[in-house]
Formats: structure tokens, sequence, C-alpha cells
């Protein structure tokens, strides 16, 4: 026990656990992780997995019936390991304790390829595509989704502004399938893109 929390104590991440009050974040109204720079660290990721796993039970008790949602972006990078095993779980359980989990992702391959895609896939009630110029991407989430021809011909007819104004999304939702158009208000559009021009 010593020589495995040593690094948490004194060695390289004394400066990660140890904090001089006790912070419960679980009350917050937004909390978010960003774990892209320790997913190839094999010290990190199973203690930050653990926390984020235990504060989201955390909450999911503590709140029973205050709504809550989990997004988890570039979801390609958790869906295996201990996060998978988190992420099926949370796609069994919270919808029972007024909670919704979303995965996003840029393509459907990567929930496909894992070993709960099949559960996210059962699981999910609402799906948003967005536009695909590539055939085969079309084909994947036909095939994966199950889509009859009708919808099958909606993903292919989705357009965007030449100016990159508005596009149009897929969303099925249960048995109903829509394309919508979106457009952001230009002042809006520096707080969503990632894209360092526009900020």
């Amino acid at each position: 026990l010593l020589i495995t929390l040593e690094p948490f104590a004194v060695g390289n991440y004394k400066d990660i656990l140890n904090a001089e009050t006790l912070d419960d974040i679980s009350a917050y109204p937004l909390i978010c992780f960003d774990l892209a720079k320790i997913k190839a660290n094999p010290t990190l990721y199973p203690v930050v997995g653990m926390l984020i796993i235990e504060l989201s039970c955390d909450i999911i008790d503590k709140y029973p019936k205050v709504i809550k949602r989990i997004y988890i972006d570039e979801a390609w990078s958790m869906l295996d390991g201990l996060l998978g095993g988190f992420i099926e779980y949370m796609y069994r359980t919270v919808r029972k304790c007024e909670g919704t989990i979303s995965i996003i992702t840029q393509g459907i391959s990567e929930i496909q390829n894992s070993s709960i895609g099949t559960v996210v896939k059962d699981l999910s009630s609402t799906v948003f595509i967005l536009r695909h110029t590539d055939s085969n991407m079309i084909d994947k989430n036909v095939k994966f989704f199950g889509l009859n021809k009708h919808a099958e011909d909606l993903l292919k007819s989705l357009r965007k502004d030449a100016a990159d104004k508005w596009r149009e999304i897929f969303v099925k939702r249960a048995d109903l399938i829509n394309v919508y158009r979106v457009e952001v208000p230009s002042k809006i559009i520096p707080l969503l893109t990632s894209r360092a021009e526009e900020r």
C-alpha cells in the first residue's frame, strides 16, 4: 500500500490528490473532465477514471430526483476497459435516476468495434448523425442502426451552406426520423467552435 500510494504522497503526483480542504464537487451544476493528456498515462488514467465513476455514482445517489446529464466527448478513448464498464453501467441505470448519457464520437466504427457497442445502440433512444460525404460511412450508419431506405435517403440528402452558416442534421428518436437545419448566430459561434481563427 505504501509503495502504491508513494507517487501521490511525496512523488510526481503529490499535488494532484492532496487538497488542503475537502471540496465536495458533487453539488456543482457543471463538472468537466479532460482526459486527453492523461489517457496514455498508466498511473493517472485509472485513478482519475475511478474518481469519475465514484463521483457519478455519488451524484446519482445524492440527487435521485434532479435531472442529470452526462456527455462523453471523444468517446472512442473510453469505450473499453475501466471507463467502458462505467459507460455501460450508466447506459443501463442512469435513466432510472432522472439522468441521460450521451456519447459524442467522430464515427460509428468506434462504437461498433467496442465491447459495449450493442448496449450503447440498443439503449440510445435518440441518435444525431451529421452530414457525411463518404458513402461507406453512410452505409455503416444505415447498417448499424438498422435504418430503412427512407432513412438512408434522408441521410444522403443532408446539406450544408457553402459559407458554413448552416448545416443539416439527421435525428432519430425511437421510430421518428427527421432532418433539421441548424444555424448558429454569429455571436455564439466563438463559444462553440474548435477553430482557433474563429475564436
